[in-house]
């Protein structure tokens, strides 16, 4: 009988012990909910006529438009965007690049993005913390940036080989009298 007790006592101990524990695990989650997320950067605006063009490649407007999708979800609900725009991502590196943009440059920035975006699926998968999901989500959108800045340059520097190259053809160098065409030219690019 006198066992009987002991074993009560130590039982009682027990479950006492382990309710305290529970109420520490419970003081220490608390302070985790208040997690400030930084917020995710804007996509930079490009000139009319780089956006136009970029308008016109399918892949890339697919894509852009799933990312502002992507920009706007909160970092516990990205797990089907990065899906897509992985998928998306694959697709426009599989088919090929306008003329203008199939520099090694612009393809560079595609596998940084694809790169961020095979670790926040992985992210999602472990199921990382939100504060972690959202330090992705603000990468990812800063490379999409670094990504539009680049097809941007890559749009320029072409507009300013075709002018060079139309000013080739005029023989500026020997007749002045086509300053005016070239001026013209350089103005509607």
């Amino acid at each position: 009988m006198n066992c009987m007790k002991t074993i009560g006592l130590l039982l009682l101990v027990f479950l006492v012990s382990c309710g305290k524990k529970e109420e520490q695990t419970a003081q220490v989650d608390e302070p985790l909910q208040d997690v400030k997320l930084k917020k995710v950067p804007a996509f930079m605006e490009l000139e009319l006529a780089y956006q136009d063009t970029l308008d016109k490649w399918t892949e890339y407007k697919l894509l852009e438009l799933e990312m502002q999708k992507f920009r706007k979800q909160k970092p516990t609900r990205l797990g089907l965007t990065v899906e897509e725009l992985i998928r998306l991502e694959k697709e426009l590196s599989q088919k090929p690049f306008p003329e203008k943009l199939n520099v090694p440059a612009v393809k560079a920035r595609f596998i940084v993005l694809r790169t961020l975006l095979l670790e926040t699926k992985n992210q999602i998968v472990e199921g990382e913390t939100e504060e972690t999901l959202n330090s992705s989500q603000v990468k990812i959108a800063s490379a999409f940036n670094s990504l539009r800045k680049q097809l941007s340059e890559a749009l320029r520097a072409k507009v300013y080989e075709d002018v060079l190259k139309k000013a080739d053809s005029l023989n500026i160098n020997e007749e002045f009298e086509n300053f005016e065409e070239l001026e013209n030219l350089m103005d509607n690019q």
